[in-house]
């Protein structure tokens, strides 16, 4: 592991910002902090992808509100537009499909669809082995019956600061160092970990790593078995051969391997510029009706004459003198 590679891409994302067993799952899960019954801490080993870097960030994504309604299954979901700088190797019709959303993205944007329509968001994303999430109340999600292999999506752009203040202070040790190099690999057999905690506060989110390791105080988190073979986890190698990279888990082609998601495009344009459009042609239609007729306005104009007739009555003719008044 190039530890200076590797402060360097983290140091790159930093922002300040305002203050069941599972080894028998077949697919890596979405661990989503964005949900307040998800923060809190969360033990995990860290799993390096296939490709790509320990850590993916994703900042400033278009998102979109797509609906889904096959198989019996009928909801919305947020579709997700990363830049083209994060994905890698577009082809040129890939690249010519991400700009025809963007531009309909932007010609939505200025049409003021509203956060219920379309949003933009960050995310901090790892591939880990769950062993324990416990959230701010104290309930516990996941401990070692139900440990998780996922892709933790972390809602911030907090992360990348607090991940360099951790590797810095790794690095500043030899103990250290070598936390570093057990920690962020995909070697199967593990006895160390990292604690994260992840919870909201007034100014977005507080984010913390640290790095443990297996031993007494930690024992909680083992099986029987595990801590009798030396308190060592054995990573399931077939999910870990899944991490092929974050963003091909988040929304990629996971059949393919591919981080583009093509089909998963073409859907996303279809509905948005069918929205778009028919946003258009109703602004159209409206600007193009006839004034609606003014029904407050009387059509009946005799009541003026008569009223300015009877005035005609009441004032003297013109060039008469003052007159005095009754009584005085």
């Amino acid at each position: 592991m190039d530890i200076k590679q590797f402060l360097a891409e983290n140091e790159g994302y930093v922002v300040e910002v305002n203050k069941d067993d599972v080894s028998k799952s077949e697919f890596i899960e979405l661990f989503n902090m964005s949900a307040p019954h998800y923060q809190g801490t969360i033990n995990f080993i860290p799993i390096e992808p296939l490709r790509g870097p320990i850590i993916k960030y994703l900042y400033d994504v278009d998102e979109f509100r797509l609906y889904h309604g096959e198989d019996g299954k009928d909801f919305w979901f947020w579709g997700k537009l990363p830049q083209i700088k994060d994905f890698e190797e577009l082809s040129e019709k890939e690249i010519k499909l991400h700009n025809e959303i963007l531009q309909y993205l932007i010609k939505a944007d200025k049409m003021n669809l509203g956060p219920e329509w379309m949003r933009m968001k960050n995310y901090s994303l790892i591939f880990g082995y769950i062993l324990s999430s416990v959230d701010t109340e104290g309930n516990i999600n996941i401990n070692k019956e139900n440990r998780k292999y996922a892709l933790i999506v972390l809602p911030s752009k907090s992360v990348a600061k607090a991940m360099v203040t951790f590797i810095k202070q790794l690095n500043s040790t030899d103990i250290g160092q070598d936390y570093l190099k057990k920690l962020f690999n995909r070697e199967l057999k593990r006895n160390c970990f990292v604690e994260l905690n992840f919870n909201r506060s007034n100014i977005g989110y507080s984010v913390s790593f640290s790095a443990k390791t297996f031993d007494v105080f930690t024992s909680a988190l083992l099986t029987k078995e595990e801590m009798e073979n030396g308190n060592i986890i054995t990573l399931d190698e077939t999910l870990v051969n899944k991490m092929i990279s974050q963003i091909n888990r988040f929304i990629g082609n996971e059949e393919t391997g591919k981080d583009f998601n093509y089909g998963y495009y073409e859907n996303f344009l279809k509905q948005l510029s069918s929205e778009v459009n028919k946003r258009l042609s109703d602004i159209g239609v409206a600007e193009n009706l006839p004034p609606l007729e003014n029904k407050n306005i009387p059509t009946d104009t005799s009541w003026n004459s008569n009223s300015t007739n009877t005035i005609n009555q009441i004032l003297p003719p013109p060039g008469t003198p003052p007159q005095p008044i009754p009584g005085k």
